[in-house]
């Protein structure tokens, strides 16, 4: 089933870990984590590396993209692929997806794959 235009709850979600992201607000992003990706902030955290990592996160795997808009996406059960668009003042025009789980009853950010268009 696809989501909702803008991706409902889903796109709320996503949005907002972007928008922490770009903000440098580490605990806002930590909290729309899933369990296997803040296991592994906090294993960066433990390691003394977790600001880099996050720097890394922004500006490598996020590609410094701002004000993402969910285009499409699919949701079966407990997971959920939203294509999203968005700009980046580096890359240009970027497109992807990202993977949400729905853990515990509320939706967090598994994964995201970004590319230049």
């Amino acid at each position: 089933m696809p989501p909702r235009s803008a991706g409902g709850e889903f796109g709320k979600v996503y949005r907002a870990y972007a928008a922490s992201l770009q903000a440098g607000d580490v605990k806002a992003a930590r909290a729309l984590l899933g369990a296997r990706v803040g296991a592994y902030w906090q294993k960066m955290e433990k390691a003394g590396k977790l600001d880099g990592y996050v720097e890394y996160t922004w500006k490598e795997k996020h590609l410094g993209m701002k004000n993402p808009r969910v285009t499409g996406g699919f949701v079966d059960g407990d997971r959920a692929v939203l294509l999203v668009k968005g700009e980046s003042g580096i890359y240009g025009s970027l497109h992807g997806d990202a993977i949400l789980t729905r853990e515990d009853g509320k939706w967090r950010l598994s994964d995201e794959l970004l590319n230049v268009e």
